[in-house]
């Protein structure tokens, strides 16, 4: 499911919120074979992919070469990707800021950047007096007390289940209220359904958005500050969320293992961004600790209204791949055919599922495709290819799903701009 909220021409803002394709099991055969890459990624060459300051603002190229008269607003912005790419979010907002008044066109990009940016500094009030429909959703969160988090200094390792198509999730305390929730770095917020804000005791405001999703129909969403949230150790109070009717996150398909999931909360990029999780698939763990500075390493993960990994295609080509751990199956989009110059194999119909149900959708395919992430390969086998747009703001080559992770640990440090793939059970050590 995903959940877009636009906010008018000039500033905007897009808060995702994707659930998952349910279609696709474990069970079946490996899709993806991981392995070290025989050539690093860095020793292949670099060159900018966009043609213009749009593309290149959508793709977060910092290679593209503005031209010598180029404007004030557009030097901002070409500054404010570099930020972007080096994770200094705060330094980006206060460089867009004052050229968002100006009426170029590098001005307009200026406003959309701006708008993501105030979404993750939890600038509420403004993005509440921004146009648009989902103004009375961040009006709400507007008038909460302060978020506060608590660490213990010591990382907690925690139990981890994985449902039956891949997807983590792991048991969240609300307002003292235990239940599983979708580990889910594609949701840009948190998630509650009714049935859960009702025994937990959450107060729900009015309906704030009508919401997108992954199929054709709408769901309504209605905003909520939870007073306590836990995870192990990790307590956040004053946190705001999503509500969405519990009918909407229940799945019944034959196609699914066992013929339903029920979805009760999404752990969202707001939780997770500000985490150092080591996801253990193989080991069926969760180990959560307090982001702490660590040796240099490059950064390779970012975020610009969605989380972002870069990538190369097999001849060099820089690519930006989406991360959703609460999809079942990695996808590639036309620009990965672009970037890797090949040709899809054939075409086929896929069921997918998402908030208000199930519905049919015709994708290309590849028999075989591969990339380079951060001196490893991925190789997939028999992969899709469509243009399902999961960001507003950025233009990805693919996105990465759980199926990357089977049988596997990730390792998600934001604060630190990281994205590893690490051997199973180890938390610690490469594959």
């Amino acid at each position: 499911m995903r959940v877009l909220f636009r906010f008018g021409r000039g500033l905007s803002a897009a808060a995702s919120l994707l659930i998952a394709a349910c279609a696709g099991s474990p069970a079946d055969e490996p899709r993806v074979l991981v392995e070290p890459a025989a050539e690093a990624a860095a020793s292949l060459p670099m060159e900018s992919r966009s043609a213009t300051l749009r593309q290149a603002a959508r793709s977060l190229d910092t290679l593209f070469a503005l031209p010598p008269d180029a404007t004030p607003a557009a030097s901002a912005v070409a500054a404010a990707l570099r930020d972007v790419r080096n994770g200094r979010l705060t330094d980006a907002l206060l460089t867009l800021a004052p050229v968002a008044v100006y009426t170029d066109s590098a001005a307009d990009i200026a406003r959309a950047m701006l708008g993501e940016l105030l979404l993750h500094h939890r600038q509420w009030a403004a993005l509440a007096g921004a146009p648009g429909g989902a103004g009375p959703l961040f009006a709400a969160f507007a008038q909460a007390p302060p978020e506060e988090w608590s660490f213990l200094a010591e990382p907690a390792v925690l139990p981890l289940e994985v449902t039956a198509v891949g997807t983590p999730v792991v048991d969240v305390v609300v307002n003292g209220i235990t239940h599983a929730f979708w580990i889910d770095t594609g949701a840009g917020l948190t998630v509650l359904s009714s049935e859960l804000a009702a025994k937990a005791g959450v107060s729900v405001g009015d309906p704030g958005a009508t919401a997108g999703t992954s199929t054709s129909r709408d769901v309504a969403t209605r905003p909520a500050i939870i007073e306590e949230l836990r995870i192990g150790p990790v307590v956040v109070r004053n946190h705001p969320a999503i509500v969405i009717d519990a009918a909407d996150l229940r799945f019944q398909d034959p196609e699914l293992p066992g013929g339903e999931i029920e979805i009760h909360g999404i752990l969202g990029w707001p939780i997770i961004r500000e985490l150092d999780l080591t996801i253990d698939f193989a080991g069926r763990r969760l180990t959560v600790q307090r982001p702490a500075e660590r040796a240099a390493s490059p950064q390779n993960f970012f975020w610009l209204g969605y989380p972002a990994i870069a990538a190369r295609a097999e001849n060099g080509r820089p690519l930006l791949l989406g991360l959703d751990t609460g999809a079942a199956r990695s996808f590639l989009t036309p620009g990965f055919l672009a970037a890797a110059g090949v040709r899809p194999s054939g075409t086929r119909s896929r069921r997918v599922g998402g908030a208000g149900g199930f519905e049919t959708m015709n994708v290309q395919t590849l028999d075989s495709a591969s990339l380079l992430v951060d001196g490893w390969r991925l190789r997939f086998r028999d992969i899709d290819v469509h243009d399902q747009n999961v960001s507003s703001s950025l233009d990805l080559d693919g996105v990465l799903g759980s199926d990357i992770a089977a049988g596997r640990a990730l390792r998600l440090d934001f604060r630190n701009g990281r994205f590893e793939l690490l051997q199973p059970s180890s938390g610690s050590a490469h594959l």
